[in-house]
């Protein structure tokens, strides 16, 4: 369970941080 939710916070970050590379300025992400 502790893994899962450690996975999905990994993959949150990594989707924030591309969406940001990709689209600057344009999605109010946090």
């Amino acid at each position: 369970m502790i893994g899962t939710i450690l996975g999905a916070v990994v993959v949150g970050l990594i989707v924030g941080a591309l969406a940001r590379l990709i689209m600057p300025g344009k999605q109010n992400i946090g």
